[in-house]
């Protein structure tokens, strides 16, 4: 196995779900996105929601990708139909990192 540069290691410092690292992927004025978070914020206001505070993220990300061309898309298909931008620095960084880790 290979051992990468430090400068290509995931940031496993921060706190968050992998749908935290997603949200990341999506370009930042998508309005899709900011409905998604809108719908949630509102959601949790209700007596009889179905999620907590915590799993707010993943309602987000969740209802981001049920609202796409293609709905309900897992993750890694999303990447490979453009819904997430792959080539972000981020996720090109974390990508770097498995492909030295694991020899791509």
């Amino acid at each position: 196995m290979k051992y990468p540069p430090s400068v290509c290691k995931p940031k496993n410092a921060d706190n968050g779900y992998l749908e935290h690292f997603i949200e990341n992927l999506i370009e930042k004025d998508d309005w899709v996105l900011s409905e998604a978070k809108d719908k949630v914020d509102e959601l949790l206001t209700k007596d009889d929601c179905r999620f907590t505070e915590v799993k707010k993220q993943k309602a987000v990300i969740y209802s981001w990708l049920a609202w796409q061309e293609s709905p309900g898309l897992p993750f890694s298909t999303a990447m490979k139909s453009k819904s997430l931008n792959a080539p972000a620095e981020m996720a090109q960084s974390f990508l770097n990192w498995i492909k030295n880790t694991f020899e791509f």
